[in-house]
């Protein structure tokens, strides 16, 4: 009876030994462009390949790869896991690839050796850092872009890639995990130094890496390897670190295999700090396996093998989209061809300051604070200056105004003090808890130390560049104050469309400002080029009358959408449709507006804390917008004629997503 005992766990040993084999399949061979190397690292020799495409040129940088194996594999297995698809596509697109060996074929991954018994865990084998040190030699050697590292990998390489994630931060700009979730052991000290993309794709009826989280078991079950957060709580983690939106876009994709036995439901976590998002492929069917790679194990041992995606691709595509933010890409934009990408992040790396104790002198020392974004580097970039919505703050468009700077402007993001986040609480507060938020948000649009003065908060937010750019320490001659934007979103837009002519009207305002009714006049600023209103109010409102806009006397951009509505006071909804008056009463010469289908008031704001009013539309919206600021703001304050070139219904349409579907463009 104890031989057979004793048989029998031999035999488990030993198919338990395959699966651990597996995630990188056994016998790989190398390609012929795949060469070994090595460094010592903590005393260790520490061994890889490296695949380098026939492109490589030392003179300009190229990005990294980096294809961590599974529990019992090496870089070997991992080429033949992927069927090669990295080195194809490798050498299509022009990137280097590295495939490390664990030691002992294990990652140290975040488990402890307690709870999986190997080497790697039990002598706490640093390889977080031995592959900073491959990120530091590969940088050198072969010209990689720092700003352009990115790891991916299977099961134990797949949790490696999250402590990477959560150690290596400032050296990786996005990860992709494939059959892994984040480890119990390791969460509470996951605290990664900055933003970062992540791409995660789980099989749901994985044998191995329980997709509900918990423990790491063999195909039977019969040993169990630490235990891991769930795949729910693993995305929520990377979304709430990012400060991505909590509500996805969720898409199925085709099943181009019907006899696979597996079909894939995607969720995007769009909206992100530096450009980041959270995408996770679940695959409903699949096992322990890589989509579209190969079946190194028995389907009845290991599960079935995906072939609705191939995860290479997805996986490159992912990456090509996520530069470690600030990203200065002037190799890249050399090897694109030097065309401008208006929905990807610009060339200029981008800094901040601050200036919260700002007064207007001529204005009874009014608080005006003011938040500037700006490349790090070169002179006489255009300004833009930003609005925010009633209710927000110098952050409200902190993403948008992120990627104008990196696009090579400067910008100042305003901040009104009579209607932000504040003056809103103000006013909730002082109620006794009577006031609602719409009814503190409608005070602030009838409020005149609001309404009157936010025009002139523009105006100066444009002085004070003017005096930066004469002797202050990080900005003189940084601005070319000849060239000046104004956007916002909603109040931003009222803002926006007075400083570029329109006349608001005294009707509502309290107190009263004589003569009580009518237009107020004009509180436009002559040095503003044009103007770009998210969201732009028609008549009828609070705001303006049909006669406030004939005034508008430069170039005007208009966007809205067909689910952008908005409450009165009573909280009557009032029609998208209603928006169009506005463009119908705008004077000929330079004016566009655009008309997002299926596009929300609330997917226009992109704060950190833009997903307490959830949309279905933001990650569109957002693709959308960023582009459409970079566009016209090439055409009118750069004067490129590659942006006029893409002034059209065709462009704008290209950007369309999975919810805005169409965009009506319309000019005069």
């Amino acid at each position: 009876m104890i031989l057979r005992i004793k048989r029998k766990q031999i035999l488990l040993s030993t198919l338990f030994t395959l699966v651990l084999l597996a995630a990188s399949c056994l016998n790989g061979n190398t390609s012929d462009t795949n060469y070994a190397d090595s460094i010592i690292f903590g005393g260790l020799k520490r061994t890889y390949l490296i695949h380098i495409p026939p492109s490589h040129d030392k003179t300009k940088s190229m990005p990294l790869l980096i294809a961590l194996h599974g529990g019992g594999g090496t870089g070997k297995n991992m080429v033949k896991l992927t069927m090669g698809g990295f080195d194809k596509l490798s050498d299509k697109k022009g990137f280097v690839v590295a495939y490390p060996d664990g030691i002992e074929k294990h990652w140290n991954d975040g488990r402890n050796g307690k709870e999986t018994g190997y080497r790697a865990h039990k002598e706490d084998i640093d390889d977080v850092g031995f592959i900073s040190a491959l990120i530091d030699t590969l940088i050198k050697k072969l010209n990689i872009h720092p700003k352009r590292v990115y790891i991916t990998g299977m099961s134990n390489g797949a949790i490696m890639s999250y402590r990477l994630a959560c150690e290596l931060t400032e050296k990786i700009a996005a990860i992709a995990p494939v059959a892994g979730n984040l480890p119990q052991n390791l969460y509470p000290s996951c605290s990664p130094s900055k933003p970062i993309s992540v791409l995660a794709i789980n099989n749901v009826n994985d044998p191995l890496m329980p997709f509900a989280g918990g423990n790491i078991t063999g195909p039977v079950g019969f040993k169990k390897l630490g235990k891991v957060l769930s795949t729910s709580d693993t995305i929520r983690f990377w979304v709430n670190h990012n400060n991505c939106s909590i509500s996805p876009v969720i898409t199925h994709e085709p099943d181009n295999n019907p006899e696979d036995g597996t079909w894939i439901q995607k969720e995007i976590y769009g909206n992100g700090k530096d450009g980041t998002e959270v995408i996770l492929y679940a695959i409903t069917g699949g096992g322990h396996t890589w989509p579209g790679g190969y079946p190194y194990l028995n389907e009845k041992i290991i599960g079935k093998t995906s072939r609705d995606i191939d995860a290479n691709e997805v996986i490159w595509d992912f990456f090509e989209k996520h530069p470690a933010w600030p990203f200065l890409n002037k190799e890249w934009s050399e090897k694109v061809g030097n065309k401008t990408e208006y929905e990807n992040s610009g060339p200029y790396e981008v800094k901040f300051l601050e200036f919260p104790g700002l007064e207007d002198a001529g204005r009874k020392n009014r608080k005006v604070p003011l938040k500037v974004h700006f490349p790090a580097e070169g002179k006489n970039f255009p300004l833009v200056v930003f609005s925010h919505g009633g209710g927000g703050n110098w952050d409200s468009n902190i993403y948008q105004a992120q990627h104008l700077a990196s696009h090579g402007y400067v910008v100042i993001c305003v901040e009104d003090v009579y209607s932000n986040n504040k003056r809103i609480k103000f006013y909730m507060r002082n109620g006794g808890g009577r006031i609602r938020y719409t009814e503190a948000l409608f005070r602030t649009t009838h409020d005149p130390n609001a309404m009157l003065e936010r025009p002139k908060d523009i105006s100066f937010a444009i002085d004070q560049a003017i005096l930066w750019n004469k002797d202050h320490k990080e900005l003189a001659e940084k601005i070319n104050t000849e060239k000046i934007g104004v956007m916002g979103h909603s109040y931003g837009a009222y803002t926006t469309l007075v400083a570029c002519g329109a006349q608001p009207i005294l009707d509502y305002l309290e107190p009263a400002v004589i003569p009580r009714k009518g237009l107020a006049g004009n509180f436009s600023d002559p040095r503003v080029t044009f103007g770009l209103a998210m969201s732009p109010q028609p008549p009828g409102g609070t705001f303006f009358s049909k006669d406030s806009y004939r005034t508008i006397n430069r170039p005007l951009v208009g966007i809205s959408g067909s689910e952008d509505t908005w409450k009165t006071f009573d909280d009557k909804v009032m029609p998208a449709e209603n928006r169009w008056e506005f463009w119908d009463l705008l004077p000929q010469g330079d004016k566009y507006f655009l008309w997002l289908e299926r596009a929300d008031h609330s997917s226009f704001s992109d704060s950190p804390k833009a997903w307490i009013l959830p949309s279905k539309s933001r990650l569109d919206v957002q693709r959308i917008s960023k582009a459409m600021m970079v566009l016209f703001c090439d055409h009118f304050l750069k004067e490129k004629k590659e942006a006029k070139s893409k002034m059209n219904g065709g462009y704008a349409n290209s950007l369309c997503g999975n919810v805005v579907r169409k965009i009506q463009w319309h000019e005069k």
